[in-house]
């Protein structure tokens, strides 16, 4: 590759590294899915460095050309992202059902204790003297 193609595919990863530490540091990014963009973007960043090695690696798996080798790792590299957000929206959609369950449930019991109250509410409601008398001085006011 020449020297401008491996000055700006730096450039590009460094950019892309520092946006990735910009979005994590802000807090719009989370540690835990940072990582593979961060792995990302230091291997856009080892390219210019790493060329023939790369170059070999591809030779050996079959793939002469280093630009399909490039575009053959970022296949894999979507396929990997493909499964980490997979996984992701997952344990988010059990996050969300268990926490739905848990709701019900609680509404449930307060359904449950609102009636034994309004019975309990009611049978204490017998007119005893010392609340009939209030109720008559009410009246007389």
């Amino acid at each position: 590759m020449m020297s401008k193609q491996m000055l700006l595919i730096f450039l590009l990863g460094l950019a892309f590294f520092a946006s990735i530490i910009m979005l994590v540091r802000t807090y719009r990014f989370r540690e835990k899915y940072s990582l593979l963009w961060i792995g990302i973007s230091l291997g856009f960043l080892s390219i210019p460095f790493l060329i023939d090695y790369y170059t070999a690696l591809g030779k050996f798996i079959g793939i002469i050309n280093p630009i399909s080798f490039f575009f053959f790792f970022g296949i894999v590299t979507l396929f990997l992202l493909s499964v980490q957000f997979t996984i992701a929206l997952t344990v988010a959609f059990n996050q969300r059902k268990d926490i739905a369950q848990k709701v019900a449930l609680l509404e449930c019991k307060i359904l449950e204790l609102e009636k034994k109250i309004q019975f309990q509410a009611s049978s204490n409601s017998l007119v005893t003297p010392e609340n009939q008398d209030t109720k008559d001085i009410s009246k007389d006011r």
